[in-house]
């Protein structure tokens, strides 16, 4: 059990440390479109076991649609890019989420959930914006594909239209992913609040994870202290994100 936590950890940093990881993709646009596909942005040469993708249906807010990653692994840049059948990622108002988890636990018509979600982006065809996915996947933007751009991630974890390029060159670096400095003190610690800093007094939004990644907390700090005393002594990720700026760090509750 001992060396499952190690592997699971070791694989909630790699995804958090670069911030967003659905990287680009290119939705079902009706009678035009049809070049279909999903790019992840990772850990150059990782295994993607453990890992899935779930489509959701703004329709009724639930998933139509599961991919299992097992047996996938990025490339040398850290793309994998997952190509889709016509129709395969329907055409908005919809929603792609990718998951720490098991296909099983998602069999189509599975409401929204933000249990062991690792990223999520809500997209539509210039539609009202469907809240209920919104909320669902705790994103706050939904973004507008058309019929002959993808959208792809910008260094702030935005999205915007530009050609489709699954796997090669307007692909986002992982370079670009660096981050401002922030600190967390004390930790380890033993005590009900830790105080996180940055070199400004903007607000901060911090979400924790537990060791199995699941989200454990999830709020924004105006010049406040981390209220963790909800939280049980063992080790956390930290994912902090201040304007443009990303990063994670571990925290360690004794």
């Amino acid at each position: 059990m001992k060396k499952n936590y190690i592997l699971l950890f070791t694989l909630i940093i790699s995804v958090l440390s670069f911030g967003q990881t659905i990287n680009e993709f290119d939705a079902d646009q009706t009678g035009s479109d049809t070049a279909e596909f999903i790019e992840l942005l990772w850990t150059p040469n990782t295994s993607l076991d453990g890992f899935i993708i779930v489509l959701y249906n703004g329709s009724d807010d639930a998933s139509y649609d599961v991919v299992d990653l097992a047996g996938m692994s990025t490339d040398a840049n850290g793309i994998l890019a997952i190509n889709f059948s016509p129709g395969g990622i329907q055409n908005g108002p919809d929603a792609i989420a990718l998951y720490m988890d098991f296909a099983s636990n998602f069999p189509n018509d599975t409401p929204l959930t933000q249990a062991n979600l690792i990223d999520a982006v809500v997209y539509g065809t210039n539609d009202a914006d469907d809240n209920a996915l919104l909320i669902g996947l705790g994103e706050t933007v939904q973004y507008n594909d058309d019929t002959s751009n993808s959208l792809n991630q910008n260094p702030d974890g935005s999205f915007s239209l530009a050609p489709p390029s699954a796997g090669t060159s307007n692909t986002l670096s992982v370079n670009q992913f660096e981050t401002t400095e922030f600190s967390v003190f004390p930790n380890p610690t033993s005590n009900s609040f830790v105080t996180i800093k940055t070199k400004n007094n903007q607000p901060i939004t911090v979400t924790a994870f537990d060791v199995l990644g699941k989200q454990v907390l999830n709020t924004v700090l105006i010049a406040d202290p981390l209220d963790v005393s909800n939280l049980n002594a063992g080790v956390y990720i930290l994912r902090l994100t201040q304007n443009e700026a990303t990063t994670t760090k571990k925290l360690v509750i004794q």
